[in-house]
């Protein structure tokens, strides 16, 4: 699990940026590029939430924060859980 939410975040990032260039070049397939980036960003919030609410270490409210944070803020709540809150919310017996 650790590797898949590193890789669909950076796909997620990467896809939609490119998408984003390609929208700005008027290039046809740039929509499909773009939900592609998106779909990826879906499945990252679905895979880190589901570390959240798995987690043992942290009460139901940082869970909320967690979850507002995802929802509304993804890709500074992403960075942040990829750089910080994961070391502290998983505990050892949830790593793969």
């Amino acid at each position: 699990m650790n590797d898949k939410l590193k890789i669909t975040f950076f796909a997620y990032l990467i896809l939609t940026i490119i998408g984003a260039f390609m929208k700005l070049s008027h290039i046809d397939s740039s929509s499909i590029v773009m939900s592609i980036g998106i779909a990826s960003l879906v499945v990252f919030i679905f895979l880190s939430l589901s570390e959240i609410y798995k987690s043992t270490r942290i009460d139901g409210t940082e869970k909320f924060m967690w979850t507002v944070g995802m929802l509304l803020l993804s890709f500074f709540a992403g960075i942040a859980y990829l750089i910080w809150g994961r070391k502290r919310i998983i505990a050892p017996s949830l790593k793969y």
